[in-house]
């Protein structure tokens, strides 16, 4: 079955799982998301592959969507979110943080995100190293914890369907164990790790738009 979103609880707390590959914290109006990879276009350009940046300008406006309909107090983003180092596509972040004055924007440092802290900073962006919600730790790498809820990115999680004469499709989605969810990479250009449930773990797939609970 499909659905256009998913409600689910975390360590009691409520959360709504989006097609648009991210993740609303309901009682502390948070948009969650993780490796947007922006800039990446950018990089491969100046390594001679002649990618366009219209990937950042749509990853904003579907980013900037999910802003109007939710209209967040605070977005969080896993980690990842500039691919390397400094190049104009920084600077079309920075333009688009300010067209949202009343969001706080905050940042756990993932791998990627090599950019100087001034550079954050003149972003209005906070940059941490992991954000703590009750009973719920977000970081951008997995992390074992003995009294805390897991959100994570890092990994851009995909599952592969199966059809008929041997098709198949690899799609991303959403993981959840008992102790750790991992979010789907929210950028265009990234790539997918396959992940499979195990015992007591669900798999939300994305495609075309909707949820897809596989198990």
């Amino acid at each position: 079955m499909t659905v256009e979103q998913a409600h689910i609880k975390i360590a009691n707390e409520d959360f709504v799982l989006l097609p648009q590959k991210c993740l609303y914290a309901t009682s502390i109006k948070t948009i969650i998301i993780s490796d947007m990879h922006l800039g990446k276009s950018g990089h491969f350009r100046k390594s001679g592959i002649p990618l366009t940046m219209g990937s950042v300008h749509a990853d904003l406006e579907k980013l900037g969507g999910l802003i109007e309909q939710f209209d967040p107090q605070r977005m969080i983003f896993l980690g990842d979110l500039f691919h390397s180092e400094y190049n104009a596509e920084w600077e079309i972040m920075v333009q688009w943080v300010k067209k949202f004055p009343k969001v706080e924007f905050e940042l756990i440092e993932g791998n990627h995100d090599l950019l100087s802290h001034e550079h954050y900073k003149l972003a209005n962006m906070n940059v941490l190293e992991q954000v703590v919600f009750k009973d719920i730790c977000f970081t951008h790498e997995p992390a074992d914890l003995k009294d805390a809820y897991n959100v994570c990115g890092h990994i851009h999680p995909g599952v592969r369907l199966v059809g008929k004469a041997r098709q198949s499709i690899r799609i991303p989605c959403f993981h959840l164990g008992k102790k750790r969810m991992v979010l789907p990479a929210f950028g265009s250009l990234t790539g997918l790790y396959m992940m499979e449930a195990k015992e007591d773990e669900i798999i939300y797939g994305i495609a075309n738009g909707r949820l897809l609970k596989l198990s």
